[in-house]
């Protein structure tokens, strides 16, 4: 062969392999049975499907402290005529079940003290200008162990008040019921006995409360037998604005007794309310006829 006609195929044979190479490059379709990613185009991640990530669930304890099962048996007598009995099962219930307690059925074994209650309902003899009676509610609360230890004995009284707004005279004589200090903190009364708090401490704390009627907490002073009860009836009788107030305070000092309860009974003869005055002296004497 002669030499021009070498140069030539080689010619040919380059070109040949230069075309193949540029096909490569451009994108065409690569042999059978190969993938082609060209380097200088980056991946596209925008379409890919993200691993689902678990909720996140925060890890959260209710604890709820039960300070006794208490087994409740309040024995309701026949509801006055014409009248819609009080609920006093339900309204005891709710006042323990707010202090830490669960409550059972009155069938039930399983319970560390049980609560019983005498409750009655009673027509009054007053006269209203209404038309109606009065009407008095009274509930005698004992807790017993289950030896039948009385670990507590509490009397809740409510009456229809002499002069009242609105409402019947039945619903006035519950609303009465229950601003008592023994309903409105039988919870923590009953908690006591579970070593939670005292209870001239409950006492105290209820002077301050609107919604329980104070002569109630005066009248619980009294049956405390703790020397502080004392200096606070005093407080009381010297400085309290309402003359029934201080008179109910120095009724109750005489009831009980001692040094202290004379001199502030003593202070008690000066007070400018009679009915005060009186009281404070009739309490005196039956304080010196103890002696």
């Amino acid at each position: 062969m002669k030499r021009g006609s070498i140069i030539t195929v080689l010619s040919y044979v380059l070109l040949l392999i230069t075309l193949i190479i540029a096909s490569y490059g451009c994108g065409t379709t690569p042999p059978s049975g190969e993938e082609s990613t060209p380097s200088h185009v980056p991946e596209d991640t925008s379409s890919a499907i993200p691993e689902p990530v678990p909720p996140s669930i925060p890890e959260e304890t209710i604890t709820t402290t039960i300070l006794a099962k208490i087994k409740l048996d309040i024995d309701t007598p026949s509801p006055i005529p014409t009248q819609q009995q009080y609920d006093i099962s339900g309204a005891i219930k709710n006042q323990l079940e707010k202090a830490g307690f669960e409550i059972m059925s009155p069938d039930s074994d399983v319970h560390d003290v049980a609560l019983t209650g005498d409750y009655q309902e009673e027509q009054g003899a007053r006269q209203y200008m209404q038309g109606g009676k009065s009407v008095k509610l009274s509930c005698l609360i004992k807790l017993l162990d289950n030896e039948g230890t009385v670990l507590l004995e509490k009397e809740i009284d409510g009456e229809t008040p002499m002069v009242f707004i609105g409402g019947s005279i039945y619903s006035n004589a519950i609303e009465d019921f229950e601003e008592h200090i023994n309903f409105q903190y039988l919870g923590e009364l009953v908690a006591t006995k579970f070593g939670m708090g005292d209870e001239y401490g409950i006492l105290v704390d209820a002077l301050e409360n609107p919604e329980v009627k104070l002569i109630t907490v005066v009248e619980e002073l009294s049956e405390l037998d703790d020397p502080r009860a004392v200096d606070t009836l005093g407080e009381i009788l010297l400085g309290h604005e309402e003359a029934f107030i201080r008179a109910k305070a120095a009724e109750s000092l005489g009831y009980i007794g001692g040094e202290k309860a004379e001199e502030l009974l003593t202070k008690a003869l000066n007070d400018e309310d009679k009915l005060v005055s009186d009281i404070a002296e009739e309490s005196l004497e039956n304080i010196r006829q103890a002696q």
